[in-house]
C-alpha cells in the first residue's frame, strides 16, 4: 500500500498539484484503491503484445487510482468532485502510463519463460509460500543492451521486476526470485539499498558473505536444488 501511495502522490506531483490536505489525503486514498486492484503480469505473446498490453492496463489502472485521488482530494479541500475525479483520472492516466514506459525502456517488456526455466522458482514459490505469479520477467531494455555491450551480463531485480536475457537459465531465475522473497521480507526500500551496497562496495565477495542478500538468495536456491553461483553456494 505504500508504494501504492508514492506512486500515486508522485503522479500528482508531477502534473503541477499543489501540496494540500486534500492532495495528501487523496493520495492516500488512491494508495488503498491502487493497492486492491490487479496488477500487469506478463502474458504470452512478442514484445509489442507485452508492451501494449502493460502500458494500456497501467493507464486504465492509473485512471481507477487517480479518479479516488481526485475526489477525495476535491471532497477535502472543498473543490468540485465532478472535476477532481475526471483530472484524478487523467493525471492518473498519464501517470501510469509514463512509469510504464520508463520501466520497458529500462529493463524490457514482460514475458512468460517457459516451465523449463522458471524449474527452481516454482519449487520456491511452493516452499516459502510466496508466489511467483506476480512476477514482472523483462528482458530487451536498455539495461540489457548496454550490459550485451559490455559483456557482462548480469540479472537485476528492482522491486517486483527481474531484468533477464535470452540466456538466463533455471538456476539464475531461481536466484533472482529469491531476491523477490527477500523484497517481501525487507520491503523495496531496505533491500535496494542493501543491493547497492553490496555491487557497488562488497563486490564480488557479497555472494560468499554470510547476511548479504546474495549469499541469502542463492541459500534459498540451493536449498531448492540450485546453484546459480559454482562456488558460493552455501550449504544447507
Amino acid at each position: 500500500m505504500l508504494s501504492e501511495f508514492a506512486s500515486q502522490a508522485g503522479a500528482s506531483l508531477s502534473m503541477g498539484d499543489n501540496i494540500t490536505l486534500g492532495t495528501v489525503v487523496g493520495s492516500i486514498a488512491g494508495g488503498l484503491v491502487g493497492g486492491k486492484l490487479p496488477k500487469w503480469k506478463g502474458v504470452k505473446g512478442g514484445w509489442l503484445k507485452n508492451t501494449l498490453g502493460e502500458i494500456g492496463f497501467n493507464s486504465a489502472r492509473g485512471a481507477i487510482r487517480g479518479s479516488a485521488t481526485g475526489g477525495v482530494g476535491a471532497l477535502i479541500d472543498g473543490g468540485n468532485i465532478g472535476k477532481g475525479i475526471a483530472n484524478g483520472a487523467k493525471n492518473g492516466a498519464i501517470g501510469g502510463g509514463a512509469q510504464s514506459i520508463a520501466m520497458i525502456a529500462a529493463f524490457g517488456a514482460t514475458y512468460k519463460p517457459s516451465a523449463k526455466k522458471l524449474e527452481y522458482v516454482n519449487r520456491m514459490a511452493k516452499a516459502t509460500g510466496i508466489s511467483a505469479k506476480s512476477v514482472n520477467w523483462r528482458k530487451g531494455g536498455i539495461y540489457q543492451g548496454i550490459m550485451s555491450l559490455l559483456d557482462n551480463k548480469r540479472e537485476v531485480t528492482w522491486g517486483n521486476n527481474v531484468a533477464t536475457f535470452n540466456k538466463t537459465d533455471a538456476d539464475v531465475f531461481g536466484h533472482e526470485f529469491g531476491h523477490i522473497i527477500q523484497v517481501r521480507d525487507q520491503g523495496w526500500a531496505i533491500f535496494q539499498a542493501k543491493g547497492i551496497y553490496e555491487q557497488l562496495i562488497l563486490g564480488s565477495s557479497s555472494y560468499g558473505k554470510f547476511e548479504t542478500n546474495e549469499y541469502g538468495a542463492e541459500k534459498y536456491l540451493h536449498t531448492n536444488g540450485g546453484c546459480s553461483m559454482r562456488g558460493y553456494c552455501p550449504v544447507h
